[in-house]
Order: structure tokens, then sequence, then C-alpha cells
């Protein structure tokens, strides 16, 4: 289960989000895990998909939670 937790950066405590189990082609692939990885694509690309390797909004993983062509394909070219 996709969790929020603090991470200690220095002297700074900065929250942050973390998967419990793999995501991905031979991955547990627990729902909220894929939905968290979805999601940080979907962030992490806001204006900058060649950041990810991806070519436009098209290439990003729909929120769905399950492991899916388009969340493979993003994982793979990143």
């Amino acid at each position: 289960m996709a969790k929020k937790e603090i991470m200690i950066y220095g002297e700074d405590k900065i929250p942050c989000f973390n998967i419990t189990f793999s995501v991905g082609i031979g991955g547990q692939n627990e729902k909220g895990d894929v939905m968290l990885i979805q999601a940080m694509f979907n962030f992490i690309a806001l204006g900058n998909f060649p950041r990810l390797g991806l070519k436009s909004k098209s290439d990003l993983p729909a929120l769905t939670g399950s492991l899916h062509s388009d969340t493979i394909f993003a994982i793979i070219t990143f």
C-alpha cells in the first residue's frame, strides 16, 4: 500500500510518498502502489514530457490503479 512518509534530508524533514511493493512486469502491482506511480508520472510530466522520455500527454498513464500497457510503457521509457 502506498503511504506518506517523512524523509530526513540533512536537517530538514520533507514529506514524501513511497510504495510498498514493486510496480511493473513481474511486480506485485498493488493498486495503491500502481496508482502512486501513475500519479507521479503525471506530476513529473507537467509541461516537461522529455524529462520522462515521453513525447506527449497521450503517453502518460491513466490514474486507474491497474497496471496496463500505458503504465508499463512509461516505466520502461523512464
